[in-house]
């Protein structure tokens, strides 16, 4: 019989499986998570009739994904990048977002240094550098 073998094969599985746990408690300490189909449509409306992004024509970037926290409520973050003929010429750059009287707005649109304006909670929760 192979035991070697069959030991390495056990071992990899392990430290498989401690990896899988290890990521997925990271994820849950940061708590962050997707949208609901109505926040998802809210906060793309929010982000292409913001001021801060009137600069760019909406048919130029998308809304690439959005993460709602949840350590304190009523902030997500966006990413948005750029598409069709334009799509090199429009940088990538993250959006934070505030519910405040019902509605989402953008609070900050740019690259690093997003989560300074933020509760420290929420910069947690959504991993964002200050």
């Amino acid at each position: 019989m192979n035991s070697v073998p069959m030991r390495a094969r056990a071992t990899f599985a392990s430290l498989l499986l401690v990896v899988v746990l290890l990521v997925a408690l990271v994820d849950r300490a940061q708590g962050a998570r997707r949208p609901t189909a109505a926040q998802k449509r809210a906060i793309d409306t929010a982000i292409h009739h913001s001021p801060l992004t009137r600069g760019v024509p909406a048919g130029e970037y998308r809304v690439a994904w959005i993460r709602i926290a949840t350590a304190v409520r009523g902030w997500a973050e966006a990413l948005l990048v750029g598409r069709g003929p334009n799509a090199r010429r429009v940088q990538t750059v993250g959006a934070v977002l505030h519910r405040r009287a019902g509605r989402w707005r953008v609070t900050v649109v740019g690259g690093i240094g997003l989560g300074c304006r933020v509760p420290w909670a929420v910069r947690h929760d959504l991993g964002l550098i200050c």
